[in-house]
């Protein structure tokens, strides 16, 4: 969570209450499938049973993820009984299989999902697709989705978000300046344009 720590401040100080969710990674107990996608889950949760002691509009919540976390981000909002006002998804991965890769960060992504997708197992193939959101049913109508892109991003190609457009075309998209991390870094140009956006989404 330290890496989102700068923008949750950000959003703090934009008059935003923040609910900063972490989640087990791969190297840690527990972790994968299906326990990481339970932390996100049970973080939903405890957001809505905090609610009503807060004071806080449900009505209004908008999910925001980076990198991996952008593809929980997505996976949670197309949940049958989850309801957010929107999903932003910064330089998210859509498309778990098709990032997977034998080096850096895609070699998470076996180990998140308990083995690399095999095209002649039909579990295999089904244990991606609920993960993925390129492959998923998506958000439910009334939902928006803003998938933000760096325009000089080496981590997560633009071609994640091109399928996920590809698959729903009624997300909208922004590009910013800068490189991956720039998406979450407060006094980047490219965080300037995604806080703008924030407020546009919570109104």
């Amino acid at each position: 969570m330290d890496h989102v720590a700068g923008i949750a401040e950000s959003l703090r100080q934009a008059g935003f209450a923040v609910f900063a969710a972490e989640y087990r990674r791969v190297s840690e107990d527990g972790a994968g499938m299906p326990g990481t996608f339970a932390d996100v889950r049970a973080a939903y949760d405890s957001l809505r049973a905090l609610a009503t002691r807060h004071s806080l509009d449900t009505s209004r919540v908008i999910v925001m993820g980076h990198s991996a976390g952008g593809q929980l981000a997505l996976w949670l909002a197309s949940e049958p009984d989850v309801r957010v006002r929107a999903v932003v998804a910064l330089a998210a991965v859509t498309d778990l299989a098709a990032f997977a890769a034998p080096s850096g960060c895609g070699s998470a992504v076996p180990r998140l999902m308990g083995g690399a997708r095999d095209s002649n197992d039909e579990q295999s193939i089904a244990r991606y697709a609920v993960a993925s959101p390129v492959t998923r049913a998506g958000p439910p109508p009334g939902t928006r989705v803003l998938m933000v892109t760096a325009d000089d991003d080496r981590v997560v190609p633009r071609a994640q978000v091109e399928a996920y457009l590809a698959r729903f075309p009624t997300a909208q998209t922004l590009r910013v300046p800068g490189g991956h991390f720039d998406l979450v870094a407060p006094w980047t140009p490219a965080w300037v344009r995604v806080l703008a956006m924030m407020a546009e989404l919570s109104r």
